[in-house]
């Protein structure tokens, strides 16, 4: 039996010293390969400083080619992705890195990742790589990756959610000061500001600590920082001083900084500071015509830039501000419609963002799941192992007692059987502990996803015709809580009834496979509220149709601001309508025209209700006066100015008696620039109008004609007879000192006289959407001056609605024809 005994202890001594040996040696290992790791990395360091940051693309692939270090492959991937900005190197790194299980590599892959989807505007995707990141760069304390990795997390939720953008940005500080970065810091320290600019409530005092972290990042910018940096620097420190009245220092701030972004090339601060210059000078200096040279420079750069919607609607709204302060109300119209369309695409991209949304956080509850039912496993296979311990010991124990020569060998095996169970049994507890570190991660990530969004989401089961989940915040938008939705109930209960048959048919498509948006309006607490709700099928595997996903959000301030918006519209819609009334009741009939030629024709076709074009005929002292008129502008400003040409003409022909269409012209531009105050300057309004004034001479068969810009034609016998004016507009343009000339033409019968504004001419349209233009309008009149003055009309209106078709009218239409 001691030789049992003696078995038994030489052999539990071999295992203890096998035990030792190995723990021994593992630790060796971590210590050879920590040593190899900060060599590598001071390698690595030395030769990216010396050679990868100065040669060129080729011999990073060379690098790649012949290297057999994983770490400097990586990088070499890294620099490549830097070098080219292609996405490539980065999935590159990471499939390789995951491949060796490189930790820092797969951080780095997964940041550049991050980083890159970010900045092309893609905020879920760069949202779920950074969140992967943040994992193993904790894990294995990569503190310098984190640093970064946290910043661009607050740069995804700072639209959302600032506190918790504040949150990342401190915590990327906090890392940045304990590894001594300051560069690091210094962004850092921008960001914060940025919370604190006017964010959450826009006091002095805010921006007053947005200054602070501003100036500690541009001193220590100014220190070690790149011109790029600087530029950054300067621009947010200009931007609080705008804010706190400080304004005498805010251009010449920028206009440094702009020296800065100009040295580092960087497009993104160069178009930043063009844009905040020009509406310095737009606001503070009233300088419009050196505020519209800033905006168009940030203009034609920031068209070239991508993820640019944000600041090219800030700038579009500069320069149709610029532009209507300066007089031209086309161009000002142009850009502000630019701005419209801007800002269309900014609320689709934020849709489609709220719904990539959903599905994250879809897929996060999913993990949750995972991790309950492995924590679940875990805990029975642990109770299952404590079972068989405890079977296997009172088993040992009762042997015991039958036999002392069996005891030695029942408790050498029991001894070993308990030493592998005991393992098995704390890999085990390891499993359970992990399963409660990653369900305690994936439920944090849910919280904070939730609680950047007040809209409320939902995941129903088409199959079993249930909900399964319902956001916690339902009771404030919908009503109820989760549980009234569990227990089998639906948004019926709320819709107000008229609503009801849309939400019915909404439901029945998505049931069907089919997405749906729609909007309508609940009763909760005796209050109206509008919901929009969008929902979208999900599909399994097999493409069988499972739940369907929706968001519900409250959109009863935008509808209520609609419903104002659509009562000023229909005020002033009434107004013009009244407007254009008195318009047509000005203008000249039809009739007044055949009075006084037989054959004649109006072609008059108004862009908007009321026209900046007009017609005026009247007979006085045996000649006949006619005109067609382009004022500035169209719609309500150009009726004015109409309505102003007209009652001018009444006067100076009929009540002063004046014939001479020249000096009607000069009496014309002198009394509107003294109506509208104009005055010489670059600054000022230049309203006024194009017209053809004619005079017909009965008696003598003559043709008298005084034109501004616009000309007058004349067809006789297939010869065509162009008369053209003063390039001058009826207005201040000219100056106060030009006067017009007049030109005569002597008329045979059968001669059609046509005069005309340039609307006809330059309608888009055809099947290229070109303008008309002015040669094909002089074909068609003399293709078909022998027909009648009503006929050419009517091919003159059927031309025209062919060639634009579906395409919008850009301006009023407007041609006379005279047959003599």
């Amino acid at each position: 039996m001691k030789i049992f005994i003696r078995f038994y202890f030489l052999t539990l001594l071999l295992f203890l010293l096998g035990t030792v040996y190995q723990f021994s040696y593992g630790n060796q290992e971590r210590m050879v390969a920590s040593k190899l790791s900060r060599v590598d990395s001071l390698i690595i360091k030395k030769l990216i400083d010396d050679n990868i940051k100065q040669i060129k693309k080729d011999s990073l692939q060379a690098i790649l080619k012949t290297t057999l270090s994983d770490s400097i492959k990586v990088l070499a991937l890294h620099e490549l992705y830097l070098a080219s900005d292609s996405i490539d190197y980065a999935k590159q790194a990471l499939k390789f890195s995951n491949k060796k299980n490189y930790k820092n590599g797969i951080c780095l892959s997964l940041l550049d990742l991050g980083r890159y989807y970010y900045f092309e505007g893609q905020q879920d995707i760069s949202l779920s790589y950074l969140v992967k990141l943040v994992k193993i760069a904790e894990e294995t304390n990569n503190k310098k990756i984190l640093v970064g990795a946290y910043k661009y997390i607050g740069f995804i939720y700072r639209p959302h959610n600032s506190f918790i953008a504040l949150d990342y940005y401190l915590k990327s500080l906090a890392l940045a000061e304990e590894i001594k970065d300051e560069i690091a810091q210094s962004y850092a320290l921008s960001a914060i500001g940025n919370v604190h600019e006017g964010v959450f409530d826009g006091t002095s005092e805010k921006n007053k600590t947005a200054l602070e972290y501003y100036l500690k990042s541009l001193e220590i910018r100014e220190r070690k920082g790149s011109y790029d940096e600087i530029a950054s620097s300067l621009t947010e420190t200009s931007r609080v001083y705008d804010l706190l009245g400080l304004h005498d220092k805010v251009v010449d701030i920028r206009l440094r900084g702009l020296e800065f972004a100009k040295k580092s090339g960087s497009t993104e601060n160069i178009v930043f500071l063009y844009n905040l210059l020009g509406h310095d000078y737009n606001y503070r200096k009233n300088d419009f015509n050196k505020a519209l040279e800033y905006q168009l420079m940030a203009y034609e750069i920031a068209r070239s830039q991508k993820n640019n919607l944000d600041i090219m609607f800030d700038i579009t709204k500069e320069i149709a501000y610029s532009y209507y302060s300066l007089g031209n109300f086309k161009k000002s119209a142009d850009f502000f419609q630019q701005g419209i369309d801007i800002n269309k695409s900014i609320r689709e991209k934020e849709i489609s963002y709220n719904h990539n949304l959903s599905g994250i956080k879809y897929e996060l509850e999913k993990d949750i799941e995972k991790q309950k039912l492995l924590l679940k496993d875990s805990e029975i296979l642990k109770e299952k192992t404590e079972a068989e311990k405890q079977t296997m010991l009172r088993n040992a124990f009762f042997i015991g007692f039958a036999l002392v020569f069996i005891l030695a060998l029942i408790i050498f095996k029991g001894n070993r059987q308990k030493l592998r169970s005991n393992r098995e049994l704390d890999i085990r507890n390891k499993k359970i502990e992990i399963a409660y570190q990653t369900l305690a991660l994936s439920e944090n990530k849910l919280k904070q996803i939730t609680s950047t969004i007040n809209d409320v989401f939902y995941l129903y089961n088409i199959v079993e015709k249930k909900y399964e989940y319902i956001s916690p915040n339902s009771a404030s938008l919908l009503g109820a809580e989760p549980q009234f939705f569990y227990d089998g109930n639906s948004m019926k209960h709320f819709v107000v009834q008229a609503d009801l048959p849309k939400l019915i048919q909404a439901n029945e498509k998505v049931d069907s496979g089919i997405a749906y948006d729609i909007e309508y309006r609940v009763v909760i607490d005796n209050k109206l509220i509008w919901i929009d709700e969008k929902s979208y099928p999900i599909f399994d595997e097999q493409n069988n149709l499972i739940w369907n996903s929706g968001v519900c959000r409250d959109i009863t301030k935008r509808k209520n601001a609609e419903e104002i918006l659509h009562k000023k519209n229909k005020d002033i819609t009434d107004s013009i309508n009244y407007a254009s009334k008195i318009q047509q009741a000005i203008l000249p009939e039809s009739i007044e025209f055949k009075k006084h030629f037989p054959d004649s024709f109006v072609l008059f076709k108004p862009k908007d209700i009321v026209s900046g074009d007009f017609y005026w005929i009247t007979e006085k002292n045996d000649f006949v006066f006619f005109t067609a008129a382009d004022c500035t502008g169209h719609g309500v400003p150009g009726g004015f100015m109409s309505m102003l040409g007209m009652a001018l003409l009444n006067e100076i022909v009929n009540l002063k008696d004046i014939s001479e269409p020249s000096i009607i012209l000069d009496k014309i531009k002198i009394r509107i620039i003294y109506a509208l105050k104009q005055k010489s300057g670059l600054s000022e309004t230049k309203d006024g109008m194009d017209m053809a004034l004619c005079r017909i001479d009965k008696r003598k068969n003559e043709l008298v004609i005084a034109s501004a810009n616009n000309p007058v034609w004349v067809i006789r016998e297939n010869e065509f007879i162009e008369i053209k004016g003063d390039k001058q507009p009826v207005g201040i343009s000219g100056g106060l000192d030009f006067k017009f000339n007049q030109q005569t033409v002597q008329l045979k019968k059968g001669d059609c006289i046509y005069v005309l504004t340039d609307g006809y001419a330059d309608q888009f349209g055809g099947a290229k959407g070109k303008k008309f233009k002015y040669k094909p309008l002089k074909e068609l009149l003399i293709s078909m001056h022998s027909n009648t003055m009503e006929q050419q009309r009517e091919i003159l209106s059927k031309t025209m609605l062919e060639w634009k078709k579906d395409i919008e009218q850009v301006d009023d239409i407007l041609l006379m024809g005279i047959k003599i």
